[in-house]
């Protein structure tokens, strides 16, 4: 997890505790749901990297294939190697989608919560907190999603390129 940055949200005007404790409890929601959609995530890229990958082995198999046997259609090779390598690179740029990143979980450590007795600051402080974790967390996601978006880009250019590849070849 990473350490607490200082760009919190200012909530010195809030003097009442019920509105503090939604706050509070606000943002505890929102904290789980980033962490639930950043697991969908990393399970949807996990996904992706392994038919990204295997098809793109089974391409380079297929190709390896073609060209031991007695009567190689070259077209097909290149389009084949073309395909598998763009699928591998695909698979690869997934893969960093799903590695592990800084990501703030719910709850808080009562060791950064003792300094703090006045309950009212208190809530403010939590609230605050859980803002900049949910920005951090929603940080971390968009950069994966444009991995991933990036990462079937290359996919669908893997199909594109193998088909020109075979048409030119």
């Amino acid at each position: 997890m990473s350490e607490v940055q200082d760009n919190r949200l200012d909530l010195d005007a809030h003097s009442d505790a019920d509105v503090l404790k939604e706050l509070v409890h606000q943002g505890e929601v929102c904290l789980s749901d980033t962490v639930r959609l950043a697991i969908a995530a990393d399970a949807r890229a996990t996904s992706l990297c392994g038919i990204f990958g295997t098809a793109g082995v089974a391409l380079l198999a297929l190709a390896a294939a073609n060209s031991a046997s007695a009567r190689p259609a070259h077209a097909f090779i290149v389009a084949a190697i073309v395909a598998a390598l763009l699928l591998l690179i695909a698979s690869t740029v997934v893969a960093m989608a799903a590695r592990p990143a800084d990501f703030f979980a719910g709850g808080d450590e009562p060791r950064r919560l003792a300094s703090v007795t006045d309950a009212l600051s208190q809530l403010r402080y939590i609230a605050s907190d859980f803002q900049m974790r949910i920005d951090a967390n929603r940080a971390t996601m968009k950069r994966s999603a444009a991995r991933v978006n990036f990462a079937l880009a290359i996919a669908l250019l893997a199909i594109v390129g193998a088909a020109g590849a075979f048409i030119f070849s």
